[in-house]
C-alpha cells in the first residue's frame, strides 16, 4: 500500500517490516521513519506515521531482545526511552540524561547527579 501523508510517502513495499501484532504492521522507511500499517478486514487499510519513541514502545510488545536492541539500540537507563550513547558511562546513558548530569560508575551502576 501506498500513501503520502504530509507531503511524504509511505510505502509497505519498499520499508522494512520490523514486526507484527495482529492487523498491524510495523514498517521502517530507508529515511528511518517509522509507520503503523493497519489491514482490519472490517475497514480500509490504514497508514499512520509514528515517532521513534512510539515505534520502540510498540516494538517492546512484539519484537524479541535481540531484535529490538538491533533496530532501537538499548534503552538509557535513566529516562528509558532514548538510545543510550555508545561512548559515554559505559553506554548506558542519553546524551540528554548525561548533560543533566546523571553518571554510571565502573561497576555498572547509575547515579543522580547529586550523589558523590
Amino acid at each position: 500500500m501506498r500513501k503520502v501523508i504530509d507531503g511524504k510517502r509511505y510505502d509497505t513495499q519498499t520499508a522494512r517490516e520490523l514486526g507484527v501484532l495482529g492487523d498491524t504492521t510495523l514498517f521502517i522507511k530507508v529515511t528511518g521513519q517509522f509507520f503503523l500499517y493497519q489491514n482490519n478486514p472490517h475497514k480500509w487499510p490504514t497508514i499512520t506515521p509514528i515517532s521513534w519513541e512510539q515505534a520502540r514502545a510498540w516494538a517492546m510488545g512484539v519484537l524479541d531482545h535481540d531484535d529490538l536492541v538491533d533496530q532501537f539500540g538499548n534503552p538509557c537507563r535513566v529516562c528509558n526511552k532514548v538510545k543510550a550513547s555508545t561512548d559515554n558511562n559505559y553506554g548506558k546513558l542519553c546524551q540528554t540524561c548525561e548533560d543533566m548530569g546523571y553518571w554510571v560508575d565502573k561497576d555498572g551502576n547509575t547515579h543522580a547527579p547529586d550523589d558523590k
